[in-house]
């Protein structure tokens, strides 16, 4: 009998992490802005302000293409060739991160990303990203464009 729920519990996970994959692939038709800043890097950085998530979700029109910089934990990557798109929560509360931004990045070297890395992203807010849960409900959060991208120290 034990053998038989571990059996279910994992193929019920398994499964569910192929719809979250499924749905949340379905962003790559998603085409990059052709009107997003372009600054050499230092300048870019010391241009990004930090903005708090409740506002931008609350306001998005307001921070519509405002230069921002987060730090936060990734928790879920998906990848197709160079590109990247990646849900990070921003908001750090004690023990773990909350609020979770919908990220577009484009790999400009070697680097690679994995659930869990907590990174620091230097980018241009675009809004909000609607997408569908597995369970069939709307999810909307903000969107950001991320030029510059580092592990966290």
């Amino acid at each position: 009998m034990n053998k038989t729920k571990k059996f279910f519990t994992t193929l019920c996970f398994f499964l569910c992490s192929v719809m979250i994959g499924i749905c949340f692939s379905g962003c790559f038709g998603t085409s990059k802005p052709s009107d997003l800043v372009q600054l050499p890097e230092a300048e870019y950085k010391k241009q990004c302000q930090t903005y708090q998530y409740e506002d931008i979700m609350r306001y998005p029109d307001k921070y519509n293409k405002k230069l921002a910089v987060f730090k936060g934990e990734v928790i879920q990557v998906v990848r197709q060739g160079n590109e990247f798109q990646m849900r990070v929560d921003v908001t750090y509360n004690n023990y773990y991160y909350t609020d979770t931004m919908f990220v577009f990045y484009t790999q400009k070297s070697n680097e690679n990303f994995l659930e869990g890395d907590i990174i620091i992203m230097y980018g241009e807010l675009r809004g909000t990203q609607k997408y569908t849960s597995v369970l069939g409900s709307p999810i909307e959060i903000p969107r950001i464009y991320v030029q510059y991208i580092q592990l966290a120290s």
